[in-house]
């Protein structure tokens, strides 16, 4: 815990970027601390889709680590996002 202090602005800017530290003493694990997250305001319109049945909100925010292991793929024409809005359209 000592170097805590010293080494404090690059412990504070690892958590930033989405790292946990952990604090030991004597080699026994005592606290671990991680980037604080607040609730961001839905964007604008939001609401009305949310009203309407087009989205929900969120329950939780997804970790970093969770997302990182989500398959990616590839959609070169954006036919995805297009056959999705044709849907929401159609009032599924």
């Amino acid at each position: 815990m000592s170097e805590l202090g010293v080494r404090l602005n690059e412990y504070v800017s690892r958590m930033r970027a989405g790292d946990e530290v952990l604090l030991t003493e004597a080699g026994v694990p005592v606290a671990r601390l991680l980037r604080l997250t607040v609730p961001q305001p839905a964007p604008a319109g939001i609401g009305e889709l949310v009203r309407a049945g087009q989205a929900r909100l969120p329950i939780q925010q997804l970790s970093r680590e969770f997302v990182a292991r989500l398959p990616r793929v590839e959609d070169p024409q954006g036919a995805v996002p297009q056959a999705l809005l044709e849907e929401r359209q159609s009032n599924w």
